[in-house]
C-alpha cells in the first residue's frame, strides 16, 4: 500500500479465477490425491475417488498446496534439502470470523487497523462490503475479523460460538452498530492457516527454489513464504 500497490478484487468473487481457468478443463471434486509421480512419458497422480484408488495420467501436474502436503504428495522425489526445508516449516491455525449486518457502518473505510495499546489481540477488522460492489447485498454489510498470533492459538481448540462470542467483543468495540444490526456469523477455520518465518527463514526458502529443477513435469504452486491469502480471500469472496 506505502508503495503505490491497489487492492484488486475480482466482480463476482475470487472464485471467478477458479472457474475462469477451470471452464475448458476436466473437473473433479472430492479426490484425495495421495502421491504424485514423475514418469518417462510425463507425470501419473494416485488419487481415492468414490472410495476406489486409481492412478491418472498427465502431461504436467501443478501441486497447490501448502509445504506438509507437498511433502507427503511429492517429497520422495524432492532434493534432502527441500525436504528439509518443509519438514521445519511451523504453520499457525487460523479462524476468521464474518458478521452479516442488515445495515453498513456509517464509514467508508475498507479495514480498521487497531493499535496494540488499544487491544493487542487484534488484527484487523475487514469491512468485506467495501472491496467490490457485489461482496454484500445492496444496504447490508459484511465484516470480518482476524485475531493476532496468541488469540488464535487460544482460540485453537476453542468451540466456534466461544470463538464467535470473542470476537464479537472486540469488533463491537469499533463497530457498535452490530450489538442491533447482526443478521448472521460464519466462522472460517484453517488447521494450517499461516506460516511463521523465523530469522533465517527467506534464505532457506530461496535454497529450496534453487533445487527446482526447471525442466520438471511437476509444478509448485504453494505459499510457503507468510500466510496463505488465497484462503482468506476466498472466504471473504464467499
Amino acid at each position: 500500500g506505502f508503495s503505490g500497490g491497489r487492492m484488486q478484487a475480482f466482480e463476482g468473487g475470487m472464485q471467478t479465477l477458479a472457474r475462469t481457468l477451470a471452464a475448458g478443463l476436466d473437473v473433479w471434486h472430492g479426490c484425495q490425491v495421495t502421491q504424485v509421480t514423475k514418469t518417462a512419458q510425463g507425470v501419473s497422480v494416485t488419487l481415492i475417488s468414490d472410495g476406489a484408488s486409481e492412478t491418472i495420467s498427465a502431461d504436467y501436474c501443478v501441486i497447490a498446496t501448502d509445504g506438509k502436503d507437498l511433502q507427503q504428495l511429492y517429497g520422495h522425489a524432492l532434493t534432502p534439502r527441500q525436504n528439509c526445508f518443509l519438514s521445519a516449516l511451523i504453520y499457525m491455525p487460523l479462524k476468521m470470523i464474518t458478521f452479516q449486518t442488515a445495515r453498513r457502518p456509517a464509514t467508508d473505510a475498507l479495514i480498521i487497523q487497531v493499535l496494540e495499546a488499544s487491544d493487542p489481540d487484534v488484527c484487523i477488522i475487514m469491512l468485506d462490503h467495501q472491496f467490490c460492489f457485489d461482496r454484500a447485498p445492496a444496504g447490508k454489510g459484511a465484516i470480518s475479523f482476524l485475531g493476532m498470533f496468541d488469540w488464535q492459538m487460544r482460540m485453537a481448540d476453542r468451540s466456534d460460538s466461544e470463538c464467535i462470542a470473542d470476537a464479537r467483543a472486540r469488533v463491537r468495540r469499533y463497530l457498535p452498530m452490530l450489538d442491533d444490526s447482526e443478521d448472521a456469523v460464519q466462522i472460517t477455520p484453517w488447521p494450517r492457516g499461516a506460516l511463521i518465518g523465523p530469522v533465517g527463514f527467506v534464505r532457506q526458502l530461496a535454497e529450496f527454489v534453487a533445487d527446482i529443477d526447471a525442466g520438471s513435469r511437476v509444478l509448485y504452486a504453494g505459499d510457503y513464504l507468510s500466510q496463505t491469502c488465497v484462503n482468506t480471500a476466498v472466504a471473504t469472496g464467499n
